[in-house]
Parts: C-alpha cells; sequence; structure tokens
C-alpha cells in the first residue's frame, strides 16, 4: 500500500430507522414541491383551459401566452427586475454600511448594556415581517417613495 492510500472501510448496514428517515424526507420535499409543480403546470396552460371549471392538473394543450404576456406587460418583465435587483442592491449596500461599525463596536469596544443592546437588536428581529408591511407601506407613502425606485 502506499503512504497516500486511505484503508477500505467497509460500511455498515443501514437500519430501519435511516430508511424511515429518507421516506419522510422525500415526502416533506414532494409536499413542498407540489404547489411549485402546480403553478408551472397552470402556467403553460391556455387562459381558457386554466380558468374553465372544473380544474385540470395537467394541461390538454401546451401554451406559453402566459410567459409572452409577461414579457411584453407594459415596460416587460427585464425592465421590472432590473428595478428589484438596484433596489435590491441598494438596500443590501446601505445595511452593510450602517451593520458592520455597529457591529465591530459593540464587540470590540466596551459598551456600557452591551447585553441589552443586544437583545433589543434581537427582539426587533422577532417581529414578523407581515406586521410591519401596513405601517412600512404607510411611511413610505407619506415620504412619497411609493412607484418610485
Amino acid at each position: 500500500m502506499s503512504a497516500n492510500a486511505v484503508p477500505h472501510r467497509r460500511r455498515k448496514p443501514r437500519s430501519g430507522t435511516e430508511y424511515l428517515v429518507a421516506a419522510i424526507c422525500v415526502a416533506v420535499m414532494l409536499v413542498m414541491l407540489w404547489p411549485l409543480a402546480m403553478s408551472f403546470l397552470a402556467s403553460i396552460k391556455p387562459p381558457p383551459e386554466a380558468a374553465s371549471p372544473p380544474p385540470h392538473y395537467l394541461p390538454q394543450s401546451l401554451s406559453l401566452d402566459n410567459y409572452l404576456a409577461m414579457a411584453t406587460y407594459h415596460k416587460g418583465i427585464w425592465v421590472y427586475t432590473a428595478n428589484s435587483l438596484s433596489v435590491a442592491a441598494m438596500t443590501i449596500i446601505l445595511c452593510l454600511v450602517l451593520a458592520v461599525p455597529a457591529g465591530y463596536g459593540l464587540a470590540r469596544f466596551p459598551v456600557p448594556g452591551k447585553d441589552l443592546w443586544f437583545l433589543l437588536l434581537l427582539a426587533s428581529m422577532m417581529v414578523p415581517y407581515q406586521a410591519l408591511l401596513v405601517p412600512l407601506y404607510l411611511m413610505f407613502a407619506k415620504l412619497g417613495l411609493t412607484a418610485s425606485l
């Protein structure tokens, strides 16, 4: 045997518990992917078929009209995607510019009440974002930041 060779280890046989855990993981994965699959199947149906009662899960005919309509809606999806990405990038940069020095200061320097500040920061992250949506929208509307970059 060479110096770099790794001795071959014999695998122990898998137990029934490992198979059960794997089966549960696959089942959870399928439950999570089901809405995505149904959304995709609905997106490739022609509009009259998608709206007809009773609903059919599998499309009778394929159509890319929905994607064409999305690409040509007003300015097109690429303009809206670029707007969203630019706003997200600016938000990330602003958060990093503010958070990195604050985190460094809290970590390196003796700050009175450091534990209290840390707990307040954690508590603010525990507020569900859905509870903040309406107040944030109202605040942005008063500042004139809605429907603009």
